[in-house]
């Protein structure tokens, strides 16, 4: 029963999802509440920054993965619905198979351009974490963090481990939209743009 639920859930909301990606949207949320959370309490500006950033990039990498969940499986060649490797044949002999061309290179341009703008913003993200990794590895038994009300989230050693984890779930984010983004192929202008056959 549970399963028919999920996956009634899953296909209203255009969710093709791959193990591997359920798992990366799992981590970015533990990831966003945790950060979000622990630096509203103590305050540690650092970690109100990783929790806020891991917010954003978490929508943005859902919103990607939804849309190319989406996508209609390739033609032919024997592969499974979830190869998000998409490809169009060649051009058909009625109009509404070319509109369905255009339609789904707009589609894949979104999606494209939607992954490079998160790998984009990920390794802004990421350049950010190895400077207060830098940080924090200079001030390791100093203070770093003057707002802090107690010792945890002060010294420097608090935050080496949090930037490593970071920097790690982010390098993750920013390869796993790069190979999406490289692994989705946009159908030949040509064949998008020709006229009917007839």
């Amino acid at each position: 029963m549970r399963h028919m639920v999920l996956e009634c859930l899953g296909r209203k909301l255009c969710l093709n999802l791959l193990p591997k990606d359920v798992c990366l949207l799992a981590l970015i949320a533990m990831a966003s509440v945790g950060f979000t959370s622990i630096g509203a309490v103590i305050p540690a500006p650092y970690w109100l920054f990783d929790g806020i950033t891991f917010f954003v990039s978490g929508f943005l990498v859902f919103e990607v993965l939804r849309r190319a969940g989406a996508l209609p499986p390739p033609d032919g060649g024997g592969q499974s619905e979830r190869d998000r490797d998409v490809s169009v044949g060649p051009a058909s002999n009625t109009a509404v198979d070319t509109i369905d061309k255009k339609d789904l290179f707009r589609r894949i341009s979104k999606i494209r351009s939607a992954a490079l703008v998160v790998c984009c913003f990920c390794a802004l993200c990421l350049v950010t974490e190895l400077g207060f990794f830098s940080a924090a590895v200079i001030l390791f038994d100093d203070e770093m963090n003057p707002w802090a009300r107690s010792s945890n989230g002060s010294r420097g050693s608090s935050f080496v481990l949090c930037s490593i984890c970071s920097a790690a779930l982010n390098f993750g984010i920013l390869l796993r939209m790069w190979v999406l983004r490289n692994s989705t192929r946009i159908p030949c202008q040509d064949t998008v743009d020709s006229p009917v056959r007839r």
